[in-house]
């Protein structure tokens, strides 16, 4: 390399060698400033340089990037920093690290090869071939790399001891086992995402205060990382303190700064804590953002391109209210992103502070094997099979419901996938029967719920039975707005059952109802109800022509259905109505005139 001064170092300071007379001499410029380190990050290959310097007897250590030797505005962030260097003396001391990085090489030290982000990558090797790598707290794979982001995920403690908690506290419990096979399984969503629908599950432990949430969190963060809450402070090889935050996050950050932290992460678990934290009034984009795997475009250092850096992971949340109900908007797309669990967890205090104690003393371990298994199997090449082979069984084993198939590629699959992987890679008995039986289960109880457009039909109902007294029934004439009418037919059936009540309602009030509620428009909840048999329409559209006034004119209304089987045992009736019906049944117990005043009565209401 080309030094253009006589620049160096001697006698513990920095400077240059004056020639005079043909007689030479050093002229300090300060103390000496030292390169200890050469680091390249091997995501962007950014070369960044580790200098140190002596100031009052201590020493000061700080990085920059290479690049920032051809800038003289350097000098002033190092002066910040302690060290003696002038805009006048800022050649000389570019030129005394250049000379440093000659001999850093020439002395057979390597470049550190380093990484800020977590999860799968893939790196060139000499022959023109690439390496699949894992990035964890060092590279696992063929290449050499060390993690140096903001994330504790320094193994702790033994596997051993962890894999013996797993074994004694976490398998035979449902909930407990799902979640931690959902941590794993991060892994290979990182690694499959390309080849699939690419989108992230979202799984959300919805219960009460003291249920186990928090240990299923953290049980699910020790697969790759320490559990704890806040940040932590370390003390790196070069003796500065850093400080570490936990995979177990909070909901309390902002919505653009929880999905700003995912940028880059390609296969490691995030876990987001206590939903009551999240001060936000609707989540709706932020879920969508979660599960697409979407950044936000950002400003590069140099502050000319907008970038954004997706990231493939699994989310794993727990809060005591539902997340889906934080979100404003009806829609089914919200309803398939995220599945929430509402079972308990643990079984008593004891099992929950037996697996936290353990997790926070026994933790890292579990990811980097699982990682490495899969490298060593063939990558992508091992793991696809899998996934194929249990896709198309669980299509057919889960119970079919809305938006089947895709609850079994999002999560099913996946979920089932990684617990055959990680019975092999770490040697735990994973027991994919009973996951699945899980799955079916929840299926059962959860499946229908995700039809966001049906669900709009429990609500309409319940609006007019809350605005009863807005419709005709029965002996009952609305006395101010008119909704619509409910008939109560006879030994009347459609799509082959028996008819309770026929709810006709007047348009605008279908459409305040499902505008109030957020519901998605109403040809999609009409399409929603005609494949359910809850409506009864015309061929060519979803309405039917009704006179609602007695003595009014047809016009265009919904007809929603109850049936006998399924719906309330009594009619809705106004409190009118109700009323007199009892009165009606005391004229037949009683006689004389104090039937007549429990009438009267009624009809005084």
């Amino acid at each position: 390399m080309a030094i253009s001064t006589d620049a160096t170092i001697q006698a513990g300071s920095y400077g240059v060698i004056k020639t005079i007379k043909k007689s030479q001499y050093f002229k300090p410029y300060g103390k000496a400033i030292y390169l200890d380190e050469i680091s390249e990050n091997i995501e962007d290959g950014n070369v960044f340089l580790t200098l140190s310097t002596d100031f009052q007897g201590k020493t000061k250590i700080e990085k920059i990037f290479q690049g920032q030797l051809t800038n003289p505005s350097t000098a002033e962030l190092l002066a910040n920093k302690g060290f003696q260097i002038t805009k006048k003396s800022f050649d000389i001391f570019a030129d005394t690290i250049l000379l440093q990085m000659d001999e850093y090489e020439a002395n057979g030290f390597l470049v550190k090869k380093v990484y800020k982000n977590l999860g799968w990558i893939t790196l060139p090797r000499p022959d023109g071939k690439r390496d699949l790598c894992y990035r964890a707290h060092k590279l696992i794979g063929n290449q050499r790399g060390a993690y140096i982001g903001e994330f504790d995920v320094e193994p702790l403690g033994s596997f051993d001891e962890w894999k013996t908690m797993v074994e004694r506290d976490i398998l035979g419990h449902d909930v407990l086992d799902l979640t931690v096979v959902a941590s794993l399984s991060a892994v290979v969503n990182g690694l499959i995402s390309p080849f699939t629908n690419g989108e992230n599950p979202i799984i959300h432990l919805c219960l009460d205060s003291s249920k186990g949430k928090t240990t299923a969190c953290e049980a699910a963060t020790s697969t790759m990382g320490r559990p704890f809450e806040g940040v932590i402070v370390k003390t790196d090889n070069q003796g500065q303190q850093v400080r570490h935050q936990s995979l177990l996050q909070s909901w309390g950050a902002t919505d653009n700064a929880t999905i700003t932290s995912q940028a880059g992460n390609q296969g490691a678990v995030t876990i987001l804590n206590e939903l009551g934290k999240n001060l936000s009034k609707n989540m709706t984009q932020l879920i969508f953002n979660l599960s697409e795997g979407s950044d936000k475009k950002r400003l590069t250092t140099d502050l000319k391109s907008r970038v954004s850096e997706r990231f493939s992971t699994v989310f794993i949340s727990n809060g005591e209210s539902s997340l889906l109900e934080r979100c404003s908007a009806k829609l089914e797309g919200l309803a398939i992103r995220v599945m929430e669990i509402r079972k308990p967890i643990t079984d008593s205090a004891e099992h929950s502070n037996r697996i936290k104690e353990t997790c926070r003393k026994h933790c890292g371990h579990a990811v980097p094997l699982l990682a490495e298994h899969i490298i060593s199997k063939g990558g992508i090449g091992y793991v696809m099979p899998i996934y194929k082979k249990w896709l198309e069984k669980l299509k057919e084993d889960i119970p079919k419901s809305h938006n089947q198939e895709r609850f079994v590629e999002k999560f099913a699959t996946l979920f089932v996938t990684t617990a055959e992987i990680a019975k092999d890679a770490l040697g735990i008995s994973f027991d994919t029967d009973r996951i699945i039986n899980f799955l079916i289960e929840h299926e059962n109880e959860n499946g229908k719920s995700r039809n966001v457009a049906l669900e709009s039909y429990e609500k309409i109902l319940g609006e007019c039975r809350t605005n009863i007294n807005s419709f005709y029934h029965g002996e009952h004439v609305p006395n101010g707005k008119i909704y619509g009418k409910i008939n109560e037919p006879r030994n009347k059936t459609h799509n082959g059952k028996k008819i309770a009540f026929e709810y006709i309602i007047r348009k605008t009030f279908v459409e305040e109802i499902l505008k109030k509620y957020n519901f998605p428009n109403v040809a999609t909840c009409a399409k929603a109800w005609s494949d359910a048999g809850v409506i009864s329409r015309d061929k060519d559209r979803p309405t039917r022509s009704r006179k609602i006034e007695p003595n009014g004119d047809e016009e265009e209304v919904f007809v929603l259905i109850t049936y006998r089987d399924e719906a309330e045992s009594d009619p809705p009736r106004s409190k009118l109505v109700k009323l007199k019906s009892q009165a009606k049944v005391l004229l037949a117990d009683k006689k004389g005139g104090e039937n007549n005043d429990a009438i009267n009565s009624a009809g005084n209401c």
